[in-house]
């Protein structure tokens, strides 16, 4: 839907696609993450990426101030698949599921603070988010309110 930001300017020269959508058709893009989760899993592109690395989990220590939040574009990823990536999915407030194919991403994850961790994940979450973020409770409140993009 996004693909091509011209679309609805052939309904409206004054709108874009992301306007025109959120406009006509609000339920498109949660319609779209049911079926993208699938499809993603289903990629032969991805599968042959991911197989080539390694998994882990990350959990947070009980002193972590923060917890971890997860929006409505959970699968989150910092890269290209062609390229050196990472792929993050929060699993719970205190623990994430982390893929990666190269070593020193690992090294790099590991040097990570269990402070800065969850504010880095956390800043992913939001900016991915098309809407939705949740969280374990009301301590991100100020978090979500100024880094979730604003809607029209």
């Amino acid at each position: 839907m996004d693909e091509d930001p011209e679309f609805g300017r052939q309904y409206d020269p004054t709108t874009t696609t992301r306007q025109w959508i959120d406009k006509h058709w609000p339920e498109a893009y949660a319609e779209v993450a049911v079926g993208v989760l699938p499809h993603l899993i289903q990629s032969e592109n991805l599968l042959a990426q991911v197989t080539k690395g390694s998994w882990a989990t990350r959990t947070l220590t009980p002193g972590c101030r923060f917890d971890l939040m997860i929006g409505d574009h959970p699968l989150l990823y910092v890269g290209a698949l062609d390229a050196a990536f990472l792929l993050v999915v929060p699993l719970s407030p205190r623990c994430a599921f982390l893929y990666s194919g190269e070593a020193n991403t690992w090294d790099n994850i590991r040097k990570i603070s269990d402070a800065q961790f969850p504010r880095t994940v956390n800043m992913h979450t939001v900016t991915a988010a098309a809407r939705y973020v949740y969280a374990s409770d009301d301590r991100h409140v100020r978090f979500v309110r100024r880094h979730l993009h604003a809607l029209p």
